[in-house]
C-alpha cells in the first residue's frame, strides 16, 4: 500500500537567497494574475476557456526570465486550472459560496512549488533550484520518493521546505492490541474515553488571549508602511504561531496515543461548522480544535491499520449508555444519574454509549471497561503525562516491530 506523506523541514537561507527566493515569488505572482486576467479575458470575449496547455503556451509570451524554474511555472496553470474545476465541482453539489480562482497580492504570496525534482541534497543542504545550496535542518529522514518540494516563507519570516512523498505505508501498521475505545469531544476537557480517561486539553487561545490582544492593539496603532508597523506584525505573528504549535503539538500527541494503544476508535461526526454558529461557544471550539483533532486522528488510525468508526452525535449526551433511557441534562449539569443505577460523569457516560453504537461485528468480543462508582469514575490526564505515556506506547510498537 502506497500513500502519500508530508515532511516538512526548517530552512535557514542567506540574505542574498532570501531576496533571490523572494524575487521568484514576486515573478511568479505576476505571472499567477496575468494568467488568470487572459483566461477570464478569453471567455467574455469567445466564451471558451483556456485549458492548462493554453496557459502553459502563454507563459512566455508573459515572461521570458531563467530565474524561476520552468516547472515552477507551469505549476501556475496547474493551480489555476484545478481552482476552476473545484468551484465547477462545488457549485455543482449545491454549494453557492464556492468562489472563483482571485487575483493574488504579491505580500500574500509566500510559496514557490517546484513538481518531481530530481535532485534534493548535495553536503548535508537543500537543493534549490535558481538559488542554490541551502541550509536545512533535516530532523529525520525521508521515507519514499519525492513527488513535490514546495518552499514557503511564514508571516514570521522563518522558511520551511515541505516534501510530498509516496511512501510505502506497510512500515506504519502498528500490532493488534486487542482493544476498542469510544471517545467524546467536550470543551471542558478535551476528550473522554470509555475507559474512564480525560484529556484536559491545554487550551493555548485562552493562556494567551490577553498578551495577543495587547499586541493587536499595538499593531494597529502603528503608521502604515513603517518598519514599527512591520515589527509589530511580526510580534502579533509569532504569538499566533505559537498558539497554533501548541494545539497541533497536543492533537498530535493525543491522536498517536489512542493509535497506538486500540485497535479501534469509535467518535461522534460532529458537524463542527454548524455548532460555530452559536456565538457563545465559537471561541472555546476553535481553541480546542476539534476539526484539526479529528483530521489527525483519522490520518493516523488509516496509516497505522486501525479503524475509525464515526456515529450519529444524536442524544449522546441524554441516553443513558447501560439500559437507553433518554435521562434529560442541562450543560451545567456534568453527573449522568439514571434510574438504572448508573451514576457517572457526563462525558464518560458518552463515550461508553459511542463504544456501544460503534461496536463493529468484528469488535462484538470486546467489552466495555466495567462500571466504576462515582468517587472514582475517572482520571485525568495532563500535557506532562500524556508525554509519557505517548513515548512508552510509541517504544513498545517500535520494539513489536522489531520482533516481528
Amino acid at each position: 500500500m502506497v500513500h502519500q506523506k508530508i515532511f516538512k523541514f526548517r530552512l535557514y537561507p542567506s540574505n542574498e537567497q532570501r531576496q533571490m527566493i523572494e524575487k521568484q515569488m514576486n515573478l511568479l505572482c505576476y505571472v499567477y494574475n496575468k494568467l488568470l486576467e487572459m483566461k477570464r479575458e478569453q471567455y467574455k470575449q469567445n466564451k471558451k476557456s483556456l485549458s492548462e496547455y493554453d496557459m502553459n503556451k502563454l507563459i512566455r509570451q508573459i515572461t521570458n526570465t531563467k530565474d524561476v524554474h520552468s516547472q515552477s511555472l507551469q505549476n501556475l496553470s496547474k493551480r489555476i486550472s484545478e481552482g476552476y474545476k473545484l468551484f465547477f465541482a462545488l457549485r455543482k453539489q449545491g454549494i453557492k459560496k464556492a468562489g472563483l480562482p482571485r487575483f493574488k497580492k504579491m505580500e500574500n504570496y509566500k510559496s514557490i512549488t517546484y513538481p518531481q525534482p530530481q535532485s534534493l541534497f548535495k553536503d548535508n543542504k537543500l537543493i534549490v533550484p535558481k538559488v542554490g545550496l541551502v541550509e536545512i535542518r533535516q530532523h529525520r529522514k525521508l521515507l519514499g520518493k519525492t513527488k513535490m518540494l514546495t518552499i514557503k516563507k511564514m508571516p514570521t519570516g522563518k522558511w520551511f521546505a515541505c516534501f510530498v512523498q509516496n511512501c510505502d505505508g506497510k512500515y506504519d501498521v502498528l500490532p493488534k492490541t486487542g482493544k476498542v475505545v469510544g471517545i467524546d469531544l467536550g470543551l471542558n476537557n478535551f476528550i473522554a474515553t470509555s475507559d474512564n480517561e480525560m484529556f484536559e486539553h491545554p487550551k493555548p487561545l485562552a493562556r494567551l488571549e490577553k498578551r495577543r490582544k495587547m499586541l493587536n492593539k499595538r499593531f494597529s496603532k502603528k503608521k502604515r508602511g513603517s518598519s514599527n508597523k512591520n515589527n509589530a506584525r511580526i510580534k502579533l505573528a509569532r504569538i499566533d504561531e505559537k498558539i497554533s504549535n501548541i494545539r497541533e503539538n497536543y492533537n498530535w500527541k493525543v491522536a498517536n496515543y489512542l493509535v497506538n494503544n486500540y485497535d479501534g476508535i469509535c467518535i461522534e461526526d460532529l458537524q463542527i461548522k454548524n455548532m460555530m454558529q452559536n456565538h457563545h461557544l465559537a471561541k472555546a471550539i476553535t481553541d480546542v480544535s476539534w476539526g484539526d483533532f479529528v483530521g489527525k486522528l483519522s490520518y493516523k488510525a488509516e496509516s497505522a491499520g486501525r479503524k475509525l468508526v464515526k456515529i450519529n452525535p444524536r442524544n449522546t449526551s441524554q441516553e443513558c449508555h447501560n439500559c437507553g433511557a433518554i435521562v434529560k441534562k442541562e450543560l451545567w449539569n456534568r453527573t449522568h444519574k439514571c434510574t438504572c443505577g448508573i451514576e457517572i460523569d457526563r462525558d464518560i457516560n458518552s463515550a461508553k454509549l459511542i463504544l456501544n453504537k460503534g461496536l463493529l461485528p468484528e469488535w462484538q468480543d470486546v467489552k466495555p471497561a466495567e462500571m466504576i462508582p462515582l468517587q472514582t469514575t475517572h482520571r485525568k490526564i495532563g500535557l506532562q503525562e500524556l508525554s509519557r505515556k505517548q513515548e512508552d506506547s510509541s517504544a513498545m510498537a517500535i520494539g513489536s516491530h522489531l520482533t516481528c
